[in-house]
């Protein structure tokens, strides 16, 4: 359920974002990217979690996600900002 509801959050956000990039640096080359770096974390963040679950214990992992997903959030947050002020910005007159 915590999945889905922070699905519920994180896909339209990285689907606008995909447009965005889309627009300025084509379609194909943008979801080319996306789906590579989708598929190689397929593959890292179950090493990485049976890693830390085998060296500290399984209630580190989600610990170690958590802290991945709010570093996440402040990241996009801090680089959408500026791109969010400048297309609502009215023209003064």
């Amino acid at each position: 359920m915590v999945n889905a509801t922070g699905a519920l959050f994180f896909f339209p956000a990285v689907s606008a974002t995909m447009v965005e990039a889309g627009r300025e640096y084509g379609m194909g080359t943008t979801m080319g990217i996306y789906n590579s770096v989708r598929g190689g974390s397929g593959i890292i963040a179950p090493l990485i979690g049976g890693l830390v679950a085998g060296l500290f214990g399984i209630e580190e992992v989600f610990l170690l996600v958590g802290a991945f997903i709010v570093a996440g959030v402040c990241v996009y947050s801090l680089l959408s900002a500026p791109l969010a002020y400048r297309s609502r910005r009215l023209d003064p007159k």
